[in-house]
């Protein structure tokens, strides 16, 4: 359990990010002048994250994004049932709030058909179509899809 500054802290942090979302919506007409926040035991880091992307270069893009400890799993593509099986067990990914971020093509859709039959408690996370891939995605766009799954971004990437 967090001292009570701790949480104070970070509920500060999560309210200025949420506020920096509203605001990016509203530039861009998508918002309302409500905001809704979770603020809870889940979104105070209690429950490890984690989320699983297909390559390396994705792992980094996400990386420089977030502004909180999270755990990223790169699968390297698809995945054979041991090494799923392996992935399952040494993560303990079962009791673990897990983010499934892939690509936008055949291999990344497989991946995630894979991922959340294994998952069934997994979020999704998805780029826009246009950019494909999580890597080729440009960083205030990642920022938002994270922030919208609660994951903390730093909020240089929401501009």
């Amino acid at each position: 359990m967090l001292p009570l500054l701790a949480r104070a802290a970070v509920s500060f942090h999560i309210l200025w990010q949420a506020l920096l979302l509203s605001c990016l919506h509203s530039e861009r007409g998508q918002g309302s002048n409500q905001i809704s926040i979770r603020i809870g035991d889940a979104s105070m880091g209690d429950e490890e994250k984690v989320i699983i992307v297909e390559g390396r270069s994705d792992k980094e893009q996400i990386r420089k994004i977030i502004d909180e400890d999270v755990t990223i799993i790169c699968t390297n593509g698809t995945l054979g049932i041991e090494r799923l099986e392996q992935l399952l067990y040494e993560y303990d990914l079962d009791h673990k709030q897990v983010y499934i971020m892939v690509d936008e093509d055949s291999a990344g859709h497989k991946l995630r058909k894979q991922l959340a039959r294994e998952l069934p408690h997994a979020q999704h996370i998805y780029v826009d179509r246009t950019y494909r891939e999580v890597a080729a995605t440009p960083a205030p766009e990642l920022a938002t899809a994270l922030l919208s799954r609660s994951i903390m971004v730093n909020p240089f990437f929401l501009a």
